[in-house]
């Protein structure tokens, strides 16, 4: 099952592209983070992170007391917060 879903994906990212282009057109600064979309051009951290994702506005706002009590807890750590 899992080839399947890869190679759907794989078949998608030409499509994935070209809405990337058409929305670029239209801002031409859209165009400017591509590769972080794909994962390929990211920051990397110098000192351990701890990475939270929070997918819903409710999951971001729910997260804050856990991101305070986080940085309290592990100063020495960067805290990476993806949504």
């Amino acid at each position: 099952m899992r080839n399947i879903y890869t190679l759907l994906l794989y078949l998608l990212v030409p499509f994935v592209l070209l809405r990337l282009y058409l929305r670029s057109r239209k801002a031409p600064a859209y165009r400017q983070r591509w590769l972080e979309r794909f994962a390929w051009k990211m920051n990397r951290a110098n000192k351990p992170s701890i990475w939270l994702h929070a997918v819903s506005v409710g999951e971001v706002l729910g997260s804050a007391p856990l991101i305070q009590k986080l940085l309290d807890a592990y100063p020495q750590h960067q805290l990476v917060v993806t949504t």
